[in-house]
This record gives C-alpha cells, sequence and structure tokens, in this order.
C-alpha cells in the first residue's frame, strides 16, 4: 500500500500511519511542498501511489483522467490531524480492498460511510 498525502493533510500524519507498515509519504518529502494538483498527479500516476487528500480537486482529476493513479478523498470536515489519522487507520482494510480492485478510480471517506467509484473514461 502506497498512499501518498496532499498538502492539506499534516506530515504528521504519515508519522501516525508509519505504525502500520504503510508505505506513505507526504508531498513536501517528495519535493512537492508546493507543487501543482497536476505535478503531484503525475508523480502519485509516475510511481505508484494512491493520492489521500481533503481536497475536491482530485476528486476532480479522477473522474475527468480516471486511475491510476487512485484517489482517496477525506471528507471529515474541520478535524484535526489525530482524528484524520484514526480515520484512515479505522479504515485501512477497506482502502486495502480498494487499492487491489482494478475497477476502482475513487474512494470516498466520510465520518460515517465509505463510496467507491469506477475507472473514469477509457
Amino acid at each position: 500500500m502506497r498512499l501518498l498525502l496532499d498538502q492539506n493533510i499534516s506530515r504528521r500524519v504519515a508519522l501516525a500511519l508509519g505504525a502500520h507498515g504503510i508505505e506513505i509519504q507526504h508531498v513536501s518529502s517528495c519535493g512537492l511542498g508546493s507543487a501543482s494538483d497536476a505535478r503531484i498527479w503525475n508523480f502519485a500516476k509516475d510511481n505508484g501511489y494512491a493520492i489521500l487528500s481533503k481536497d475536491a480537486d482530485f476528486h476532480h482529476m479522477s473522474f475527468t483522467f480516471g486511475a491510476p493513479p487512485k484517489t482517496i478523498w477525506l471528507r471529515l470536515g474541520n478535524c484535526s490531524t489525530r482524528e484524520i489519522a484514526a480515520s484512515i487507520s479505522r479504515n485501512l482494510p477497506a482502502i486495502a480492498i480498494f487499492l487491489d480492485d482494478a475497477d476502482s478510480a475513487l474512494m470516498v471517506i466520510t465520518r460515517d460511510r465509505i463510496e467507491t467509484t469506477g475507472p473514469g473514461p477509457s
């Protein structure tokens, strides 16, 4: 499981989830701290990462371009870094299934449910 955290998620989330044996990077640790969404998208695609973001832009890119990369959109509203890490941790089994599913391109995680969608354009 390779996850790339977007700029809008604290890099402390990567530290908190590292204990779960996940390969997780923050965009700032990849030299993408102030990169455009398109550059982050291409980096994730070229390096086998799924993008994890609270930003709707990657949601739109997923529908426009399809996967790869896969996108996990956190729709949790305003919350702490601890709450974000806990939500990801709690949903790791579903995230693993999503990442292994060749037909899924987008996963949406809210406070009370998870949704996945298909591949986008062909």
